[in-house]
């Protein structure tokens, strides 16, 4: 797994290190830039010598600022990320300016939205109270690569003030399974996650400590209300298959994702990635 946090426009647009003037940039280059966004999932195969080779494997695969996804957890469907399309605030489009990572025990990958807040351009109006607050503590506005003024979608308006909303969270990746869809997942907070460091505690609950970003803000620690493996086993998502195929690439050791089994981790913690019962994509809450 690799993120792609986000693009130099100079060598994206014009092969130089000169961005492109703003009144120059088109829908064509917007969805070129949306589309280095995001994250790549890759399968590499190690040889005995200790070079790595890129696998022409279907479960290669780009999430871009335009991939759909969906949400869970407690501040799903809520108002304030309801866009009008679609109209339940559960299905949000794309992931941006993903900085470090995190992996999980059941083997799915965390992208973590950082700086969010910069993509958008805020036009001028009464906005209610809620969106006035967001806008203030988030910061949103800036527009640094040009895409609201192509792409309608980052032009913020009193009439549609919520899809900076829809960014900021935790996205959870089942490398393993190309054709689920990403997950955002609310309970682990919306901030400028700079990154996760997902921890198997001894009575086999989940914690998970995030750091902020921005400036003189916090880090954050979650603790599940269960066992991951209850949690992950009793979960409706992803499909079966995903887990299967997981269980088979490493009975068959074709090898491995980058960010999907642990760096230097303990023969029992890989033992747990291995776990029969365990299914990918869970949200830790059991929501």
């Amino acid at each position: 797994m690799v993120n792609h946090e986000y693009t130099d426009e100079g060598y994206l647009h014009t092969r130089t290190t000169t961005e492109p003037a703003p009144g120059d940039y088109t829908l064509e280059m917007v969805r070129k830039s949306q589309a280095a966004h995001g994250v790549s999932v890759l399968e590499v195969r190690e040889s005995r010598r200790g070079s790595w080779k890129l696998m022409p494997s279907k479960l290669n695969r780009r999430i871009t600022a335009d991939t759909p996804m969906t949400f869970s957890g407690a501040a799903a469907a809520s108002p304030l990320l309801d866009t009008g399309s679609p109209a339940d605030g559960r299905n949000p489009v794309g992931t941006i300016n993903n900085c470090a990572h995190g992996f999980t025990p059941w083997g799915t990958y965390l992208a973590c939205e950082e700086n969010f807040n910069g993509y958008f351009a805020v036009e001028a109006g009464t906005y209610d109270a809620d969106n006035t607050a967001i806008q203030k503590r988030y910061s949103i506005g800036g527009d640094r690569f040009n895409w609201a003024t192509n792409d309608p979608r980052f032009a913020v308006t009193p009439t549609t003030p919520n899809e900076p909303n829809r960014f900021g969270w935790v996205v959870e990746i089942d490398p393993f399974d190309a054709s689920s869809t990403p997950v955002k997942r609310t309970a682990l907070g919306r901030l400028k996650h700079e990154g996760t460091f997902v921890h198997v505690a001894g009575n086999g609950r989940v914690v998970v400590y995030m750091g902020d970003d921005q400036t003189n803000d916090y880090t954050y620690k979650f603790v599940s209300a269960r066992p991951w493996s209850q949690m992950v086993a009793a979960g409706p998502e992803p499909a079966r298959r995903g887990h299967a195929l997981r269980r088979a690439l490493q009975r068959r050791r074709l090898g491995h994702l980058d960010g999907a089994r642990p760096r230097g981790g303990t023969a029992d913690r890989r033992q747990r990635l291995r776990r029969p019962g365990g299914r990918a994509g869970q949200d830790p809450t059991g929501r």
